[in-house]
């Protein structure tokens, strides 16, 4: 394997983060785990400094990491286990993240916890219920 370094370009950040998955599906040995680690740190500080001012709003963060994957909503929920709807109302601002979706998406995108569990303002829908006639 190739010597690691800090990612300087989008390009080596994809590959990187390739390579975090490969690493991640092979058998655990002290060697991996030392690798996953390092590039764990480096895609972190790459996507801190990439992303920095946009941190602030997870929903706007997560589609840029799905742009820059070139994941689908569909592929995303159908990874971390949830349907579709749930993720339209998500990135809709309409439903909040999860504790268990912010666990899987700081997982997959080796990001801090913390960045996917920032506050962020949901749209107010109307909801409508039906009155139940008590007689």
């Amino acid at each position: 394997m190739k010597e690691l370094s800090v990612i300087k370009s989008e390009e080596q950040y994809v590959e990187y983060c390739n390579l975090l998955e490969d690493l991640s599906n092979e058998s655990s040995t002290p060697i991996n785990e030392n690798r996953i680690e390092l590039l764990e740190l480096i895609i972190e500080k790459y996507n801190e400094t990439q992303f920095a001012g946009r941190l602030k709003d997870p929903i706007i963060f997560l589609k840029e990491l799905l742009d820059t994957h070139g994941i689908s909503q569909q592929q995303l929920a159908d990874e971390l286990g949830v349907s579709k709807a749930t993720m339209s109302l998500v990135f809709n601002y309409k439903r909040g993240l999860s504790k268990d979706v912010i666990r899987k998406l700081s997982k997959k995108f080796s990001i801090r916890q913390e960045v996917f569990n920032t506050p962020y303002r949901l749209s107010h829908s109307t909801v409508k219920r039906r009155k139940s006639k008590v007689e």
